[in-house]
């Protein structure tokens, strides 16, 4: 199954000034970045494959991801200047897909909702 991670909203307003300088899913809970919860959750979840979609070059992305995630098969797209649904469409390779925010901790069983 196609993964999507959007990281698209870099900047959230209610949780400033965390937020100024840092895009809300790198933002720590818990000791962690709100992405390595989703990306743990994916493993736990046996998905192993996954793509982050980024709103521009974001070096902390790439360099966070890349040396604390290496058993995943993780791949960026950049989409300046896309909704989500446009970015969706133009990674989406057929099949199904699952979708993800990346500005939100969500502890749900993916495998339950992939056999719903």
């Amino acid at each position: 199954m196609q993964t999507i991670i959007f990281c698209g909203n870099t900047s959230t307003s209610g949780l400033e000034p965390i937020t100024s300088s840092t895009p809300l899913p790198l933002c720590k809970v818990v000791n962690k970045p709100v992405i390595y919860h989703i990306l743990d959750n994916l493993i736990k979840n046996n998905i192993n494959t996954v793509t982050l979609a980024l709103p521009n070059k974001s070096g902390k992305f790439l360099q966070s991801i890349s040396e604390n995630y290496r058993d995943m098969e993780i791949s960026f797209y950049v989409g300046n200047e896309m909704s989500n649904l446009q970015t969706a469409r133009r990674i989406w390779s057929g099949g199904d897909v699952l979708c993800i925010d990346g500005n939100v901790l969500g502890f749900f069983d993916i495998n339950g909702l992939v056999a719903f």
